[in-house]
């Protein structure tokens, strides 16, 4: 099937009652936002099965990023900025919330929105499981290693960075060390030679941009010194961060 056949399907069995947009770009756009704002629950094998076939033609026409095209800043270790889900990696970094569960807010332009969207229902749906088996909210801190369904990376591995209300405190500090820590302990039990590092913290979280730079850049050199056949691209999406990232990697 046909986008054009396919988006009217999907979004009659997430609205049945419409209403139905009559152009393209307008289905498309609704059924991002219906799959956005869609509670996590029971979804039909039909509707799995078209979603996939959507996805897999929405990701032909999405063009994808090879390591070979990035700035390569000191070996084993690039800067990207750019959307992290078009990256050639085996895995990368999504900033999520504790119940896993992705953004419902469809206006919202962060990448958890954009992680959900492209990887398919399923991810939510992943979260949903471990809501009901007590496994989550997670703590600050903590990460979650989760399959990329549609997504060009294998894993998603998603982390709650910590949120700074007022003064810095020194357990949020820890706390941001630990999704670090956490995230590279992933990456030797996958055995996984490519990841992707959103700057976590750095943008609602309202972590000091510096610091969590400074946090980032520290903990992705011990890991590539360790495996220097490991390749880690450094994903910032504000200016500030990429400079700092720039200004801490050559800074010898």
């Amino acid at each position: 099937m046909e986008i054009t056949e396919l988006l009217p399907e999907l979004i009659t069995k997430l609205a049945p009652t419409g209403p139905l947009p009559t152009t393209t770009p307008a289905q498309l756009a609704y059924w991002r936002e219906l799959v956005t704002l869609r509670e996590p629950g029971y979804l039909p094998t039909d509707y799995l099965q078209k979603e996939d076939e959507l996805l897999e033609l929405l990701w032909q026409k999405r063009p994808l990023v090879t390591l070979e095209e990035l700035d390569e800043v000191v070996p084993g270790l690039y800067l990207y900025q750019g959307d992290i889900t078009t990256l050639q990696v085996e895995a990368f970094v999504d900033p999520a919330d504790p119940d896993l569960l992705g953004c419902f807010d469809p206006t919202h332009p962060c990448l958890d929105n954009e992680v959900h969207v492209f990887s398919g229902s399923r991810l939510r749906e992943t979260g949903h499981k471990l809501k009901q088996a007590g496994k989550t909210p997670l703590a600050s801190g903590q990460t979650y290693v989760n399959l990329g369904h549609h997504l060009p990376a294998k894993y998603v591995i998603q982390a709650i960075a910590p949120t700074v209300h007022g003064v810095l405190q020194p357990e949020q500090i820890e706390a941001l060390r630990s999704c670090y820590a956490e995230i590279f302990e992933a990456v030797t039990k996958y055995q996984i030679k490519t990841i992707a590092l959103c700057a976590l913290g750095t943008g609602a979280a309202n972590f000091p941009n510096e610091l969590a730079a400074k946090i980032a850049i520290t903990a992705a050199k011990k890991a590539q010194a360790k495996d220097p056949s490991l390749k880690i691209v450094l994903t910032p999406y504000k200016d500030l961060d990429l400079n700092l990232y720039r200004y801490l990697l050559t800074d010898e």
